[in-house]
């Protein structure tokens, strides 16, 4: 029912708070502790996965508690804070995309060596397996209950799947050729660009007189 997936959206939301909350304070401890920039950064990226699946769970219990609110026209109290929403996750992702590249520009300025230790592969690792299986009902109740606020949300979790990925493969590329040290942060400058595409487009949408609270632009 339309109630259980809200409730479903909300716990899924809770979910992602704790997780990323703890996922980043283990990458910046990891990342301090062996001087890795690289973790250091990824623990960052978790801080705004949190703040992201906060606004998220803000939304939910704040103007549609389970089975108040109904399928179809959105009321304008609700449409209000889908907006609000809205800007505040597509803001979070042009931030990640401007922290993103600055802290690639610095890493290939300095000829940082990504971390290869056996910490970075297997945080890494477990990250991404956990952050596929939260992203991917995410992206699927977003649409299902025409949310822009959740939809923004799954674009932050599939950002940070990205940037895992390019942890994840910088560290072994690193492992088995230290020539391959600039992949890493070529990589993440050029995922930088994308979620500054991500957010221009997320804050599009709610710029534009026929937004509705739904996903994709209507």
């Amino acid at each position: 029912s339309y109630r259980q997936l809200q409730q479903f959206a909300l716990v899924l939301s809770i979910i992602s708070v704790i997780y990323c909350a703890a996922e980043g304070g283990v990458s910046i401890g990891f990342g301090a502790e062996s001087s890795s920039h690289a973790l250091t950064f990824f623990g960052i990226q978790s801080a705004i996965e949190v703040g992201s699946a906060a606004i998220v769970v803000w939304r939910f219990r704040k103007v549609a508690p389970p089975g108040q609110e109904r399928e179809g026209q959105i009321s304008p109290a609700n449409l209000k804070v889908e907006k609000m929403g809205s800007w505040a996750i597509g803001i979070s992702l042009g931030v990640l995309g401007i922290t993103a590249q600055v802290t690639a520009l610095i890493d290939l300025a300095n000829h940082n060596i990504p971390d290869s230790s056996d910490a970075s592969i297997i945080i890494s690792a477990v990250c991404l397996v956990i952050m596929v299986i939260i992203w991917y009902p995410t992206n699927t109740l977003a649409h299902v209950l025409h949310s822009s606020t959740l939809e923004g949300e799954a674009k932050c979790s599939l950002t940070c799947i990205q940037m895992t990925l390019v942890l994840f493969i910088g560290s072994l590329i690193v492992r088995v050729s230290k020539g391959g040290w600039w992949v890493n942060s070529v990589t993440t400058m050029l995922l930088g660009r994308l979620f500054e595409y991500e957010a221009w487009k997320t804050i599009k949408w709610v710029r534009d007189p026929n937004f509705d609270g739904g996903c994709c632009g209507g």
